[in-house]
């Protein structure tokens, strides 16, 4: 460290620091959320929109929308991993609710983007929290009551504040919900343990 930083940061020096202070505040200031890549992501959705700017499906949203081999349904799927009529009944309206909503904008770059970041961040946190729960014989009551607090509330915050301007995907609880059984029809997402 220079002389002249750490003059600019001598604690005995009046007028530079608190003298009389007793803690120091390590937060950071990360900036508006308007900043962060996904709110960029909705605001260029809406530019996309208007002028009717469109491309092909980027690679890494096609590995999440494509039919991975030997895929059981989505309902057979849930029947595995204990879900009861009534619930794989909702699981698959709100899996058709989600999909009729990403179709119409599937074409346009941002909304590619920021659906690709959802559904990887729920792929990845299934797998680290949701999962080992599954593979522990936890009951589905329980699992689901943990994929509503570690993934549905987290991805609907972030939604909330990143996606505060947004007037196209405008995704609810039901569509994440939905993206959730999405993946699981695509089999990126296990609700049992299936032997090899």
């Amino acid at each position: 460290m220079s002389k002249e930083i750490e003059q600019n940061y001598d604690i005995n020096k009046v007028g530079q620091l608190n003298p009389a202070a007793h803690t120091v505040n390590n937060s950071y200031y990360y900036g508006d959320t308007d900043t962060s890549r996904m709110a960029a992501d909705f605001e260029r959705l809406r530019e996309e929109i208007r002028k009717g700017v469109t491309q092909d499906i980027i690679n890494e949203l096609k590995f999440y929308i494509t039919e991975l081999p030997g895929t059981k349904s989505v309902e057979e799927k849930l029947a595995d991993g204990h879900f009861d009529e009534e619930q794989i009944f909702d699981a698959v309206c709100q899996k058709d609710m989600y999909a009729r909503r990403a179709e119409q904008y599937q074409y346009y770059p941002s909304a590619q983007q920021i659906i690709f970041d959802l559904f990887s961040s729920i792929k990845n946190e299934f797998k680290s929290s949701i999962y080992p729960m599954i593979a522990r014989g936890v009951p589905v009551e329980e699992i689901m009551q943990a994929v509503r607090n570690n993934i549905v509330l987290d991805i609907k915050r972030k939604l909330e504040l990143m996606g505060s301007r947004d007037e196209y995907l405008h995704f609810s609880e039901d569509h994440i919900y939905g993206m959730i059984y999405y993946l699981t029809g695509m089999c990126h997402i296990n609700w049992t343990v299936y032997k090899k």
